[in-house]
């Protein structure tokens, strides 16, 4: 038994090391030019409305999601199942492979229409 887990333990560390990542930290401190740490600068993801403000200390910490487009649905917990947001998404022309394109490669019309099919999700 202790060689079958010493042979499958390398196997599920690289697996796991290798999954995709759908969100991770940034963490940093705001300074200004003479390197004095500024307390509550607002720190904005562009493009999205997801930010946070720095600390007494000039120091901030948020999460960055690194969702496709049919991961960015999913988040309107609407309970839906994968196909019946395929399907919606295919209402908005998102089809095939371009249901799994990175939110951040999209063009503004696309995010729009992807905003647009996750308001309709959560609401029905």
């Amino acid at each position: 038994m202790k060689r079958i887990l010493l042979l499958i333990a390398p196997i599920i560390i690289v697996m796991l090391a290798f999954r995709p990542v759908n969100s991770f930290v940034v963490t940093g401190t705001i300074t200004d030019e003479t390197g004095i740490a500024v307390p509550g600068i607002s720190i904005k993801i562009k493009g999205t409305n997801s930010g946070t403000s720095a600390d007494a200390n000039g120091m901030f910490s948020m999460r960055v999601k690194n969702n496709d487009v049919l991961e960015e649905l999913k988040d309107a917990r609407s309970g839906k199942t994968d196909m019946e947001l395929r399907s919606l998404l295919g209402a908005f022309l998102f089809s095939g492979d371009t249901v799994e394109k990175k939110i951040k490669v999209l063009s503004g019309g696309e995010k729009a229409r992807v905003a647009l099919a996750k308001t309709i999700a959560s609401k029905a």
